[in-house]
């Protein structure tokens, strides 16, 4: 799937264990469907921020090839209360969230 250089989003910030966390959902214009997400820790060149970038793009392509955002939010590590335990997992819930504002 080839995108447009221009196209519609919306950003969440999320603040966990004093960390904040921005995260940007990407939609298909033509299809008002999900098709990418982008992640920042708001620390440039740390690993953290990294492993966000790097899991986005991971997970952007996915969805461009067809994986359903509700896919993520069943893949990553909770704990007993359902909250996520990992930057992935608050990543994989914003995800959860807005493909549930768009049904």
């Amino acid at each position: 799937m080839t995108l447009p250089n221009r196209r519609p989003c919306v950003t969440h910030s999320v603040e966990s264990d004093g960390r904040k966390f921005h995260f940007t959902v990407g939609y298909n214009p033509e299809t008002a469907e999900i098709a990418e997400i982008f992640g920042n820790t708001g620390k440039s060149g740390s690993e953290a921020q990294s492993l966000i970038m790097d899991i986005a793009r991971d997970w952007s392509k996915a969805m461009q090839d067809g994986a359903p955002p509700e896919y993520f939010a069943t893949r990553v590590t909770r704990n007993d209360d359902g909250d996520p335990v990992s930057s992935a997992g608050l990543m994989a819930d914003v995800l959860l969230m807005e493909a549930n504002e768009i049904l």
